[in-house]
């Protein structure tokens, strides 16, 4: 099939205009990295201390995927912000690390796991910047850490106070928050949490009891002071569990092995609302 040969110029033309604009924005980039190289600032890092230095003499910082620490014993450091942070010497002695420079998370420990380190101390110099940090971040990663270090030399008032307000950032954003009091114990939690990146999760699933008895008794053995042997007796007089909860508080105290005490504690549970302060309308069946 002959092709014509304007069509054909036509095309050429197209693929040479093409590979000159690539080229042109590709010389644009390495301008601005250029350009960018030789600035003078004080980064913030979430509490470590650090001087101001020309990125100029700033040892050269190897640029990676962030999505390459997935499946290896990698972990992630944000070089802008925590290349100088003292846990990373005990981190370096647990798992292996790398630095990137343009991720926006201070630590990632797997393809969808990052984290956000954090001092009390700097947050309450500074309590506007841990916001600004998980806007920055958004929903980019599935599990999302806030790792905050404790001063030793905080008093129990003042740790109250700060952990009760990270708290309710962590709930609002929908992250984890960890608790440490060294640079050991961050770093273990960091290793921890690379090292069980793909991790089973039965290791911290409970066993489901799919028995009859066995249900009866973890529902009402929740009860204070009401054993196995008073679930079992309760279920036999009254035949099931519903009319056991249904029955009155005097004919269940008459059940052998119970007391009023007992009785009453069961009745109270029962009939409290799942959410406070909310009415419930039992329908009789």
């Amino acid at each position: 099939m002959a092709i014509d040969k304007d069509k054909a110029a036509a095309i050429l033309k197209g693929i040479e205009e093409l590979e000159e604009k690539t080229s042109a924005s590709g010389s644009k980039l390495e301008g601005t990295s250029s350009d960018a190289s030789g600035t003078t600032a004080v980064k913030e890092d979430g509490g470590n201390e650090r001087q101001s230095t020309t990125t100029a003499n700033r040892p050269t910082v190897k640029r990676i995927s962030q999505r390459a620490v997935g499946g290896t014993k990698t972990v992630l450091v944000n070089g802008k912000r925590q290349k100088a942070n003292p846990l990373l010497e005990h981190l370096k002695k647990l798992v292996r690390i790398d630095y990137n420079s343009d991720m926006k998370p201070d630590f990632v420990v797997g393809v969808n796991s990052c984290v956000l380190f954090l001092s009390l101390n700097y947050h309450f110099s500074r309590a506007d910047y841990i916001k600004r940090r998980i806007q920055e971040l958004g929903k980019d990663y599935d599990l999302r850490v806030l790792l905050v270090q404790i001063p030793k030399d905080y008093g129990e008032t003042r740790v109250s106070e700060g952990l009760k307000e990270l708290t309710k950032i962590c709930v609002i954003f929908s992250y984890t928050m960890i608790v440490v009091w060294s640079d050991e114990e961050a770093a273990r939690y960091l290793a921890y949490l690379k090292n069980q990146e793909n991790a089973a999760p039965t290791q911290i699933q409970g066993q489901t009891k799919e028995d009859y008895l066995s249900q009866l008794h973890d529902v009402v053995t929740c009860v204070k002071k009401v054993n196995r042997q008073n679930a079992e007796t309760l279920v036999n007089k009254f035949g099931n569990l519903r009319k056991s909860i249904r029955s009155q508080e005097s004919q269940i105290s008459t059940i052998p092995g119970w007391s009023k005490d007992k009785a009453a504690l069961f009745k109270s549970a029962v009939s409290r609302p799942f959410i406070a302060n909310k009415q419930y309308r039992i329908a009789k069946r």
